[in-house]
C-alpha cells in the first residue's frame, strides 16, 4: 500500500442485507433445510434446536429465532461431552472377545474423528455453497462511501463492494475469504481448545467426601479412562476445525494491520459486534489512534444503545462515536437532501 490510508471501513452482514441481499443466518437455515436435509435435522438434533414449535416457527417467520440469527455463536454450544460418551459406549474393546485386535483400542477416537469431522466439513461446504448461491446487490440501495485512501476490511463473503462499489480488489481484505474463489472460508464458533476440553470434559465429579489433595489425586487416577481421554482430544481436536480463530487472522493479516497508523476515522457499517468477532475490534482499539473517529451503523434503537455500550466497555470516548442508519446515507437520499436544500 503506497497511499497513506486515514478511513478504515468494517463491513459487516448487515450492509449486504441493506442492499436487499438474503444473507441472514435464517435464510441459510431455509436453504439448508431445502437443499440439503439430512445435515439441517443434524444440527437440529445434535444442538437440540427448538425450530420446528408453533412459537418458533413464528419467530423463523420473523427472521428472529435465537439459535440461527447467532448461528456462528450457537456452533459453540455443541455437547461435546455427550458425544464422547457415545463414541466410547459404542465402541469400547472387548478385550475378552476372540476377535479382539489392538486396533480396537482406537475405534472410539476413528468414530469421533469420522462423526465430527464429517459435520464440520458439511456444515463449511454448504455454506460456502449457500453464500455463492446469494442474488445480486440492488443498485438503488448503494450509499456514500469515501474511495480515496479507504482500506475496507470485509466480514462478509460476498463482493459488493467490487461489484457495486468498483472498490479495487487491493483495497479490501476479506478477512474470513470471499466465497467465489478457492480458498476455505472462516466461519465457526469462537470456542478454544481449552473452552472445548471443558465442554467435552466428561469426569465423573468426586464425592465430597474427597476432601483432601491427596485424596482427590487417588480418586482421579482410579476414575480416569485412556480411550476416553483420546476420544476427547480427538473430539476437541476435530471440532476446533469450526472455530475461528482471530489471533491466528491477525497474524496472518498483520500486513494490513501494520498500515493502519494514520486512520483517522473509522466507518462500522452493518456489523453486529457479536462475540466471534469482537476481539478484532479490541485489536483495531489498540493499535490505532485514540483520536480517531468512530461511526456506527444501527438499525434499531436498542442496537444502537448495545453498540453504544460495547464502545464503552472498549473505553472508546463516547464523543468518538457517532451513528448513522445506512438507509439515511443511500445516495438516492442524499441527493434528495441536496435537491430540497437548493430550492429553499
Amino acid at each position: 500500500m503506497t497511499n497513506t490510508i486515514s478511513h478504515l471501513y468494517i463491513i459487516g452482514n448487515g450492509f449486504d442485507m441493506h442492499h436487499g441481499i438474503n444473507s441472514s443466518y435464517f435464510e441459510y437455515r431455509m436453504w439448508l433445510k431445502d437443499n440439503y436435509e439430512d445435515l439441517y435435522w443434524k444440527i437440529v438434533n445434535l444442538f437440540c434446536v427448538d425450530d420446528e414449535s408453533n412459537e418458533s416457527i413464528a419467530l423463523l417467520e420473523n427472521r428472529q429465532h435465537p439459535w440461527w440469527k447467532s448461528f456462528e455463536n450457537s456452533l459453540g454450544d455443541l455437547d461435546l461431552a455427550e458425544i464422547v460418551d457415545n463414541c466410547v459406549f459404542e465402541n469400547y474393546p472387548d478385550i475378552s472377545s476372540d476377535e479382539f485386535r489392538d486396533r480396537d483400542y482406537h475405534a472410539a477416537e476413528i468414530d469421533a474423528e469420522l462423526q465430527l469431522g464429517k459435520l464440520v466439513d458439511n456444515i463449511k461446504s454448504t455454506f460456502k455453497r449457500w453464500i455463492s448461491s446469494l442474488n445480486a446487490p440492488e443498485i438503488s440501495k448503494k450509499i456514500f462511501l469515501f474511495k480515496r485512501n479507504s482500506l475496507f476490511i470485509s466480514f462478509n463473503y460476498t463482493d459488493t463492494l467490487e461489484k457495486l462499489y468498483s472498490i479495487s480488489t487491493e483495497s479490501i481484505c476479506y478477512i474470513h475469504g470471499k466465497a467465489n474463489n478457492d480458498e476455505e472460508l472462516v466461519v465457526g464458533h469462537n470456542k478454544s481448545w481449552e473452552d472445548l476440553m471443558e465442554i467435552a470434559d466428561n469426569t465423573p465429579v468426586p464425592p465430597e467426601s474427597c476432601d483432601t489433595p491427596e485424596e482427590l489425586e487417588e480418586w482421579y487416577s482410579t476414575h480416569g479412562d485412556f480411550i476416553t481421554d483420546q476420544t476427547r482430544d480427538v473430539a476437541v481436536r476435530e471440532y476446533l476445525k469450526l472455530a475461528k480463530n482471530p489471533s491466528k487472522v491477525i497474524s496472518d493479516k498483520q500486513w494490513l494491520f501494520d498500515n493502519l497508523d494514520n486512520i483517522m476515522k473509522i466507518h462500522i457499517y452493518g456489523f453486529s459486534f457479536s462475540d466471534v468477532d469482537l476481539p478484532y475490534i479490541k485489536y483495531l482499539i489498540s493499535i490505532i489512534s485514540s483520536q480517531a473517529l468512530w461511526e456506527i451503523s444501527y438499525y434499531s434503537e436498542s442496537e444502537k444503545e448495545d453498540f453504544l455500550k460495547t464502545m464503552q466497555s472498549l473505553n472508546v470516548q463516547q464523543e468518538k462515536v457517532s451513528f448513522v442508519k445506512l438507509k439515511d446515507m443511500m445516495l438516492s437520499n442524499l441527493l434528495q437532501l441536496s435537491l430540497d436544500f437548493k430550492n429553499e
